[in-house]
């Protein structure tokens, strides 16, 4: 018996040996992640002009058909649906997806199609055009696996990075290379288009626009953004430090649930400290304190507000939290409530944001048509803010801020309430100019970038 066991497993040891090595990091990496990486796909409607009327109406036809009885949607003539492809990855379990702005922005439809080829309707949560990242959301039947973020700056020149993503619409496509550098700058005729960005030579190819890049570890290190058309094998990814940045703002629970935990925290270098106590718990005794730290929320340890946040989008307006303190360095236990965040002062969120102070209509110094009479009129500029930069003046006319007509404070604080430093904000702005003897009204419309 002992020689008939010792004969197979000799016979055994070649194919054993063989999936050992074939058995890799770069293989160990691929399976922790892969599931994380979708494929997205996008449709926008673009309207067409034509000179020849005859053309346009044959192009109408054909859209009307392909929409209303191939597509099964409604008719829209004049416009033509231009799809795009891209990539993304799960950040947070509940179906929260980061991926590049430029693979959805002004799309009419985003489909997410998950690793295990689940597809589900996708809605656009918010962007930033500037760091070209944006957060979707899907509903999915079930909690969805989230990829793995590396440390900060944790890099290496050289290291193997491996690429994930849907190059073409060929969807979980892995591609191999190095860390090539740090701190790069991607320009196209002559313009910067991104900053403080990484290479490799992983080839990276349209439709990998928002997938991750990875260490030999299985960790995001970088969300994959671009290639260089003039060479080969040279591609560009935003560093994980910017993609955390910014998942900091978006992926908390006052921009997804418009709730908070009743006080505000801010990262020193002994962790994470109280900053600002609300109102309505300032009154308690045992409420956390300005200068208190947070090590923990329902018994799970908190190193950042990026961990914070993830937690605390598991709980819903109301619930109970159980948190642990440090107060000059002696233990605390207290318990908040995840509670709706109070309705934002219109007037506040435009003197810290964009530095304007809005009359009152007995505050107005010139005379409105009536037109104009449910309009905010601006009283006062404030120096070196973002108003003042763009050229605003005293006494000219808000009509919309971020496409919402803007009537009173509280219409302000509506259409500002998500606002965050160094978001954009539109503007629509009126300025009334005297012509021989007749009142012109100049429109305008401008971007500024919140403070």
């Amino acid at each position: 018996m002992r020689i008939l066991f010792l004969t197979i497993l000799l016979l055994l040891l070649p194919s054993l040996r063989a999936d050992i090595s074939r058995r890799t990091p770069v293989v160990d990496a691929v399976e922790k992640a892969m599931p994380s990486v979708v494929n997205i796909g996008t449709e926008r409607l673009v309207q067409r002009f034509y000179t020849n009327p005859r053309q346009r109406q044959r192009f109408d036809l054909q859209d009307l058909f392909a929409r209303e009885f191939l597509l099964g949607l409604p008719p829209t003539p004049g416009y033509s649906i231009k799809h795009s492809l891209g990539s993304g990855v799960v950040v947070h379990p509940d179906g929260y997806i980061l991926t590049n702005y430029h693979v959805v922005e002004r799309a009419s439809r985003i489909r997410v199609m998950l690793a295990d080829e689940m597809v589900y309707d996708g809605r656009l949560l918010v962007g930033d055009e500037l760091n070209d990242l944006a957060l979707i959301k899907v509903d999915a039947e079930m909690p969805l696996p989230a990829v793995t973020f590396a440390k900060d700056d944790d890099l290496l020149l050289g290291e193997t990075v491996i690429t994930l993503g849907n190059p073409f619409g060929l969807a979980h496509t892995v591609t191999v290379g190095v860390l090539s550098a740090k701190n790069r700058e991607a320009r196209h005729e002559g313009q910067v288009l991104y900053k403080d960005i990484l290479q490799t030579d992983a080839a990276v190819n349209p439709g990998n626009s928002g997938g991750p890049l990875l260490n030999i570890n299985g960790e995001m290190i970088g969300v994959n953004v671009a290639i260089y058309q003039q060479g080969q094998n040279i591609g560009f990814a935003i560093p994980i430090r910017r993609a955390r940045e910014l998942l900091n703002r978006w992926l908390t629970p006052r921009v997804i649930k418009k709730g908070w935990l009743g006080f505000d925290l801010k990262t020193t270098d002994s962790g994470l400290m109280v900053d600002h106590v609300g109102e309505a718990l300032a009154s308690r005794a045992d409420a956390p304190q300005p200068g208190d730290l947070l090590v923990a929320a329902n018994d799970e340890p908190i190193q950042d507000l990026f961990t914070l946040n993830k937690k605390l989008l598991t709980n819903e307006i109301n619930d109970a939290i159980n948190l642990r303190l440090l107060r000059h360095g002696e233990p605390l236990e207290t318990t908040v409530r995840l509670e709706p965040i109070p309705k934002p002062s219109g007037r506040k969120l435009a003197r810290d944001r964009l530095g304007l102070v809005f009359a009152t209509p007995e505050e107005r110094t010139i005379q409105l048509p009536d037109r104009f009479q449910k309009c905010l009129v601006i009283k006062e500029v404030l120096p070196d803010s973002p108003a003042e930069k763009a050229g605003l003046k005293p006494d000219m006319i808000v009509t919309t801020i971020n496409d919402l007509e803007i009537t009173s404070m509280e219409d302000v604080g509506t259409a500002m309430e998500n606002t965050l430093t160094g978001d954009p904000v539109s503007l629509q702005i009126i300025a009334l100019v005297e012509r021989e003897a007749f009142l012109i009204a100049q429109t305008t419309s401008l971007d500024l970038r919140a403070n």
